[in-house]
């Protein structure tokens, strides 16, 4: 090949030509090719496992709703209280002064008598405290921040097959455990809950490192909407499933359905991925050659994928903007995500049956803005990329505050006005698919697992923080501690904006090019690889054999 005087689209190059430097296999044949779109069922399949994984956690912030056994199920415990001004403050106190009022637990009606300035209350094991309840939510966090590391170190060296698979697996077991470990007491539900953590350690690491290899350029914002729409997707289908579960076969049946589809959706995926394109049964040359165009050979190079440059990676300032909006992103996330059912029921007075699909509309509205997003920005050309990533974190995180600041005055008595803000507080965030997750990428390309491992630590650090927060501020759940909740989440946001606003970058840093690029782009020579052939553009006026020299 001499010269390659046309792009992909059909237009010129201006001023440059193509040269190849090297040819290092020869083009392949596959018999089943999926019509060259293997990489979609990939897509497809990862997505679903991570939301499997992110579907087991999530399980627990509904059931324990209605995990008040029968009486011929769990022994009841009887306990004195002395009456005070706060009785029925608590969390687990005005859950039974409600349940006495409303029949909305499939359990026992706790019964309350007053003897001489003391109330009796009866209770099962398994109506925990406030406390334990963080606990228990936090158990998760604590799990994930643990592993994360060694996680994607696994990851990095040995791909996301082998790890996702048997993380995912024991995600599944752990799931299935589950009402067990409720039953012989909470140390063991919180050692369950650990191992459901490493499993959702694993996760960004594998969004970063799907899209790195089996996403087109062109097609990256795309991957990235639909891999992390995972967050929505699962409470979209979980919370309620869980809901029409616990009402009509029990709380442990949602556990049990859980692990089962975790156990199958993982079965396959250890079966059907691959860690590199090249290596898939059912990815031929015409599929490999797309996934090929513009990338740098680096990032083709199992080698050289596995050599991190953790202190380069540090040194940039671009991917610190990137972490900061992760840490705002997630804040605000996890406080809808582990919170709004808690708000819809016990503030805004949903019924609990009401409470399951009114707490999946925002994240299942957000799924679709989140597809929208990744489309516009893959498909608008005429803006650069840092310009593309900055207006839509933009839109993403100051349109979410806004509607955080609007719930701050919604009176308890319009619900539905709730509900209408937080969907479209949630629904904005989606534009995020465009802004800080797609920047990670375009900065770290090849080393994206790693940069998104940091991802994944903030989400865990916010999975802690939150629950805390949210206990300490509004532990009697009443409109005035929730309006202190919803005024500090959307300061969180905007100044995690202003920051990745000022910092945040759509071009790869110099340690994620080749590192035998830097001379010839001092030339003004770009390298590409256009199927498993490298090409350069070169300027007009400089040799065939200069450009070959410079590489």
């Amino acid at each position: 090949m001499n010269a390659l005087e046309k792009t992909e689209k059909g237009e010129d190059l201006p001023k440059a030509v193509v040269v190849e430097t090297s040819n290092p296999e020869k083009p392949r044949r596959c018999k089943c090719e999926f019509g060259a779109r293997t990489r979609y069922l990939i897509l497809l399949l990862v997505t679903l496992c991570l939301a499997s994984v992110w579907s087991n956690i999530l399980a627990f912030n509904f059931t324990v709703i209605c995990m008040n056994p029968k009486p011929a199920e769990a022994p009841q415990v009887n306990h004195t209280q002395a009456l005070h001004p706060f009785l029925g403050r608590t969390g687990t106190e005005r859950e039974k002064r409600d349940a006495t009022i409303k029949d909305d637990f499939d359990g026992p009606v706790p019964i309350v008598s007053l003897v001489e300035d003391e109330a009796v209350v009866t209770t099962s094991k398994f109506d925990y405290s406030p406390t334990q309840k963080t606990f228990l939510i936090g158990a998760v966090a604590v799990g994930a921040l643990i592993s994360i590391f060694p996680v994607t170190f696994m990851i990095n060296h040995q791909g996301p097959r082998k790890v996702f698979a048997v993380v995912g697996l024991l995600s599944a077991l752990a799931t299935v455990l589950i009402p067990l470990a409720a039953e012989l007491g909470l140390a063991y539900f919180l050692i369950l809950r650990g191992i459901q953590g490493i499993a959702f350690a694993a996760c960004m690491p594998v969004v970063g490192g799907v899209t790195a290899k089996w996403a087109t350029l062109k097609q990256n914002a795309l991957f990235l909407s639909i891999l992390t729409s995972f967050l929505q997707l699962a409470p979209s289908v979980t919370n309620p499933l869980s809901g029409a579960l616990c009402t009509s076969l029990g709380w442990r049946s949602v556990y049990y359905f859980h692990g089962g589809a975790c156990f199958v959706l993982f079965a396959i995926f250890a079966a059907f991925y691959q860690n590199t394109p090249k290596n898939h049964p059912f990815v031929g040359q015409t599929e490999l050659n797309k996934l090929a165009v513009g990338k740098f050979k680096a990032a083709l190079n199992k080698k050289a994928a596995r050599n991190v440059p953790y202190l380069s990676i540090f040194k940039t300032i671009a991917v610190w903007a990137v972490w900061v909006a992760a840490f705002g992103n997630f804040s605000g996330t996890n406080l809808v995500m582990l919170f709004s059912p808690t708000y819809l029921n016990k503030v805004m007075k949903f019924p609990v049956e009401k409470t399951g699909l009114s707490a999946a509309l925002p994240p299942l509205i957000q799924f679709v803005v989140k597809l929208i997003s990744g489309l516009t920005s893959d498909k608008v050309r005429c803006f650069p990329e840092t310009l593309k990533v900055k207006v839509y974190n933009t839109i993403a995180f100051f349109g979410m505050a806004a509607f955080f600041i609007g719930l701050a005055f919604v009176p308890v008595e319009d619900p539905m006005l709730a509900l209408a803000l937080l969907i479209c507080g949630t629904s904005l965030l989606g534009f995020n698919t465009g802004g800080f997750y797609k920047s990670a990428t375009l900065v770290s390309r090849h080393y994206s697992s790693f940069v998104m491992s940091i991802v994944q630590f903030m989400v865990c650090v916010t999975m802690l923080i939150v629950p805390i927060l949210v206990g300490a501020i509004a532990p009697d759940d009443t409109v005035g501690q929730w309006q202190i909740i919803w005024f500090l989440y959307a300061a969180t946001l905007i100044i995690t904006n202003v920051i990745f606003a000022v910092f945040g970058r759509g071009v790869p840093a110099w340690w994620a090019q080749d590192s035998d690029a830097a001379p010839a782009a001092a030339n003004g020579i770009q390298e590409l690889s256009i199927g498993h052939s490298y090409v350069a553009v070169v300027p007009v006026g400089m040799t065939t054999d200069g450009a070959k020299s410079a590489f």
